[in-house]
């Protein structure tokens, strides 16, 4: 079992062992079946693969990911991918599902994904497949019950033949037993712990704190541990302060709980409006047109607008863009104005970062 002072020392381990054993120069691809034990008791079959990369100091190392499966209650096919690019690639850790949503719980492949990602406390990158498309949202999101990690750890060439390419979920819980020792580390990678975590403990760089949590921090977390002797109250104050999280919103807002630099630390949605004079146009005026308190009840605004528009003369609407084309004459000739809105965390200005509301 692993027992190093920091996670992502225990991670690197694991990635570096299970890569060193493809030794075919030409097993570019890992695949496999995989039988996931649901939160409900059910079940789900997935088909995995990843893409092996050149990489250092094992030759190769993880890049693009991709789950296939079939939505248990509503039987629509879906695909989860990450690209495998360095600053985003993920290790995906947790499916479930909540009525006719899918969520999937990943932890960053790496400290320099970790980074990027902005260093969140709790360490977990949380999708939730909504209307055709898979988006990062909040911890807060993540139904409390699903707890246990479901997804089988770091497959590599040596143990996926072993288990002849078809891994069952009682080899996924064997394989957490195995991997992980009993204890914050089987809890923080096992389990989704929703513990307040040291960032810079948990490899969070110089760069990346001083721009998610205050150019401060970084100093003034040098030796107060992981946090997990603290309250939750306690860690939140050494994260942000006796002033608690920034609220860059003009709504009325939940409380942040996380990073503001990322929709972790979402506390409303923004619905915007893009209008451009045409498909190729430079200048385009952006527009706020309401906030609301969660995802979904923007979606539904941005669903009914956009059919609105569809009922209206000249316009071509296209719902997977959230776009819509206003012709002038017939369809087909140039466009008078293209109209796009989107919904977005109100961390997140399509203006520029000076126009963030504080």
């Amino acid at each position: 079992m692993m027992r190093s002072g920091k996670w992502w020392l225990g991670l690197g381990a694991l990635v570096g062992l299970g890569l060193a054993g493809v030794r075919s120069a030409n097993a570019e691809t890992l695949e496999w079946r995989e039988e996931v034990a649901l939160h409900d008791g059910g079940t789900v079959m997935v088909k995995g693969s990843i893409r092996l990369v050149p990489g250092e100091p094992f030759k190769t190392m993880p890049g693009a990911r991709r789950l296939t499966f079939t939505h248990p209650t509503t039987g629509q096919p879906l695909v989860w991918e990450n690209a495998g690019k360095i600053g985003s690639r993920v290790n995906s850790e947790l499916l479930d599902f909540d009525g006719d949503r899918a969520f999937l719980v990943a932890t960053a492949q790496a400290v320099t994904d970790y980074n990027e990602f902005g260093c969140p406390t709790p360490p977990y990158i949380v999708f939730r497949y909504d209307a055709g498309a898979w988006v990062r949202v909040p911890l807060a999101t993540l139904p409390p019950r699903f707890v246990r990690m479901n997804l089988y750890p770091n497959p590599n060439q040596d143990r996926l033949k072993a288990l002849r390419y078809f891994i069952r979920a009682a080899e996924t819980s064997k394989r957490y037993r195995e991997s992980y020792a009993p204890g914050d580390e089987y809890s923080l990678r096992a389990t989704v712990d929703r513990r307040i975590r040291n960032p810079r403990f948990s490899g969070c760089g110089r760069g990346a704190i001083e721009r998610v949590y205050g150019a401060e921090k970084y100093q003034e977390w040098k030796g107060t541990g992981n946090w997990l002797d603290k309250t939750e109250d306690e860690a939140m104050k050494l994260l942000w302060g006796d002033m608690g999280p920034p609220c860059p919103s003009r709504s009325a807002c939940l409380p942040c709980r996380t990073s503001p630099a990322t929709t972790d630390g979402v506390c409303g949605w923004v619905l915007w409006l893009k209008t451009t004079a045409g498909r190729y146009a430079k200048e385009a005026e952006v527009s706020r047109v309401s906030d609301y308190r969660t995802h979904p009840e923007c979606d539904r605004v941005l669903a009914k607008t956009l059919t609105e528009q569809g009922k209206l003369d000249n316009r071509t609407v296209s719902r997977e863009y959230g776009e819509v084309i206003t012709w002038l004459g017939k369809r087909g000739d140039a466009p008078t104005q293209i109209q796009k809105w989107e919904c977005l965390p109100d961390v997140l200005d399509p203006r520029g970062a000076d126009h963030v509301a504080r």
